[in-house]
């Protein structure tokens, strides 16, 4: 999972020098404790930046062979406002992405 930076021009004011960001640690024990039960021995990593530089760093890293992810399928305007993960990472990437749609939902 990565977390994204704090925006120092938002957190002026609020957040002083002496506080640490808690979010990844935070983001890491809510995975281990949804995931550990169901995938033991599962790595978990958090990391802080911008998701698409993080994960195809990662994968470079561990000189992955395969990244797979899914992707929202964002069409038009809000695919540019939000800007797209998906996307960033297949950009990035050293190695090949595979982007599978998230199951649709049950009516």
């Amino acid at each position: 999972h990565v977390v994204r930076e704090l925006n120092p021009n938002i957190t002026e004011g609020f957040v002083g020098k002496e506080c640490t960001d808690e979010r990844p640690e935070v983001c890491r024990q809510n995975l281990r404790d949804r995931l550990i039960n169901e995938y033991p021995g599962i790595n978990i990593r958090v990391e802080i930046g911008d998701p698409g530089e993080a994960i195809a760093h990662f994968a470079a890293s561990i000189r992955a062979d395969l990244i797979v992810m899914t992707s929202h399928g964002r069409r038009g305007v809000k695919e540019h406002v939000l800007g797209s993960v998906a996307e960033r990472v297949l950009r990035l990437a050293q190695c090949s992405v595979l982007t599978i749609k998230p199951q649709a939902e049950k009516r």
